[in-house]
């Protein structure tokens, strides 16, 4: 049992720095994005202003130019033209910059949080059932998905391929055997929250050939 306990914590923790990494190379991706946007805008800003000078310098042309004022002019309209074009240019990519999340906040809406549940299958009674003690779970606003791990009895044929039922309905299909090197036997999977109940839940390990082998039951509130 404690190799299994082992294993499992150090597959959760692999998920968990798995996530990390992905976060903190969302957020060098961000960073250099906001760069580049924000010396595509300096750019502009440049042009704008050598437009602006370049706009002055027509106006004081055709002033002091009246007789050829009339090519000044187009070139005039022309400078102008393109000033509008830069300003339109600039609007957009400050609305973007506006608009677009920080790195903390895409961390919150996109990484994924992880939940892990380990089991152990009820014991035989001598009616013919099971009881065992039943589990208390909690799962917090924002997980994504959650890892299972149910324990399989001593006797399961290694192997055997296993189907799990989560409160009826088939979730995992094909799953083989995990031994640890403690000899537990146990299969893993992965639910959505939206599968579970918020109050008790029964899971049920199924052989290939139909027979349940073990039956688990838990109790999730979701907060």
């Amino acid at each position: 049992m404690a190799g299994v306990l082992l294993l499992f914590t150090l597959s959760s923790i692999f998920l968990l720095f798995d996530n990390r990494r992905k976060t903190d190379e969302l957020a060098r991706l961000q960073t250099e994005w906001q760069g580049i946007s924000q010396q595509k805008e300096n750019d502009l800003q440049n042009e704008l202003a050598n437009l602006q000078k370049r706009e002055g310098e027509l106006k004081n042309q055709i002033d002091d130019e009246r007789e050829t004022s009339g090519d000044l002019t187009d070139e005039l309209e022309g400078e102008r033209q393109k000033r509008a074009e830069i300003e339109s240019e600039l609007k957009r990519l400050r609305q973007e910059n506006s608009a677009r999340p920080s790195p903390t906040q895409q961390q919150q809406t996109q990484t994924p949080i992880i939940a892990s549940i380990f089991l152990s299958p009820g014991i035989a009674t001598r009616g013919g059932g099971t009881t065992s003690e039943t589990k208390n779970f909690s799962i917090e606003p924002g997980t994504k998905r959650i890892a299972v791990r149910l324990a399989l009895p001593a006797d399961a044929n290694k192997s055997d391929r296993f189907s799990v039922r989560l409160n009826e309905k088939t979730v995992a299909r094909d799953l083989a055997m995990l031994i640890s090197s403690g000899g537990q036997k146990a299969v893993q999977l992965t639910v959505l929250p939206n599968d579970l109940l918020d109050g008790t839940n029964e899971l049920s390990v199924v052989s290939a050939a139909g027979a349940e082998i073990s039956k688990y039951v838990f109790y999730m509130q979701k907060k």
